[in-house]
């Protein structure tokens, strides 16, 4: 006969090992639907709108996506500024990835490396639950990822070694925290697997950006046109990173440059000695270009996060993180922030 004392200890070991299974199972499940939600960003055809007001000036980013037939996909970044349509766009097309600045478009003519720093590796937990995105029936999948050494390393080595030498080892680990995502949170579609709403939170729990899509038309009918460069933009290529940055930043200011010498021309024609709203914006895209920190911000970001972020508020709002050195505070009490300190 058993003794009770073992068959008690058994029962407890069996019921663990279909505990630690049912997690495991779970965890499965969330990071293939994350995966499926990814796939869908390319795979679907769609127009998304996304609204950033929690800085003075409110940023509308509305993101079009086609996918082809032989499985490419096309692809473009808008945004504007409190209405006002800021000149510089994302455009991905047959033949190949562009940034737009005003009548100027830059393409990038390297391979470029998709996959972000927190995607590396396995060092990650995934959880799963369920929810609503306006009223939308959502899985709620949060991802832990570890900021350990490796992922640290990997970081070190997008940042131009001319940047690393005016940077502390504790000024760029500062960096790194602040910028790293160890938890993210998405809000994925149950019925059609589309990512309605992704929020990043740093290794201190600040949230680092947010994206919440609150006009979505899945399936729409686009037109090739919106993808395509007009024939009388002027043309230059990027080889490499560091060429990509240095053509950016020239491009930028240029146009940044030639917008205010036509302003300043209209305002003496109309007497009107206002301060316009798109300078008030090329003030503040100017003062990130021009500083020292240019590099980091253009190749270490576009590329570590995405270069599609360089056309979106998003983008803009990490790259302040890297020039600052300190995390982007979300709103308080916001229904991320809430949800984040439940998991904790």
């Amino acid at each position: 006969m058993v003794p009770k004392r073992v068959l008690v200890l058994s029962m407890f070991c069996l019921c663990c090992f279909l505990g630690l299974n049912a997690q495991d199972d779970a965890s499965q499940k969330a990071k293939e639907i994350l995966k499926k939600g990814k796939e869908n960003l390319k795979r679907l055809n769609y127009k998304a709108t996304f609204v950033d007001d929690a800085g003075k000036i409110k940023m509308t980013t509305t993101i079009y996506n086609k996918s082809n037939p032989d499985g490419t996909n096309y692809y473009r970044h808008e945004t504007s500024a409190n209405g006002y349509p800021l000149p510089y766009l994302a455009i991905k097309n047959s033949e190949g990835d562009f940034q737009i600045i005003g009548n100027s478009a830059i393409k990038v003519n390297f391979q470029q490396d998709r996959t972000t720093i927190s995607e590396q590796g396995e060092l990650a937990t995934y959880s799963l639950t369920e929810g609503k995105h306006r009223n939308i029936l959502c899985y709620i999948i949060t991802k832990k990822i570890q900021a350990d050494d490796g992922r640290y390393n990997s970081f070190i080595k997008s940042v131009p070694s001319d940047l690393i030498k005016t940077k502390t080892t504790t000024e760029l680990r500062n960096i790194f925290e602040n910028v790293f995502p160890t938890i993210e949170v998405y809000y994925i579609g149950k019925n059609d697997g589309f990512i309605y709403e992704k929020t990043f939170y740093n290794i201190r729990g600040k949230k680092i950006t947010s994206i919440n899509y609150g006009d979505v038309e899945l399936n729409a009918s686009l037109d090739d046109k919106l993808f395509e460069i007009p024939n009388n933009f002027s043309i230059r290529v990027a080889n490499n990173r560091t060429e990509f940055a240095k053509v950016n930043s020239d491009t930028l200011l240029k146009d940044i440059k030639e917008r205010k010498q036509q302003e300043n021309a209209q305002k003496k024609a109309s007497k009107v000695p206002n301060v316009s709203l798109s300078e008030k914006i090329d003030k503040a895209y100017s003062r990130v270009i021009e500083d020292s920190d240019t590099t980091t911000i253009l190749s270490c970001v576009l590329f570590w996060v995405s270069v599609a972020c360089v056309a979106t508020a998003t983008g803009f709002k990490v790259r302040q993180a890297i020039i600052r050195g300190k995390s982007i505070k979300g709103k308080k009490g916001d229904r991320n922030s809430s949800y984040l300190r439940k998991q904790k």
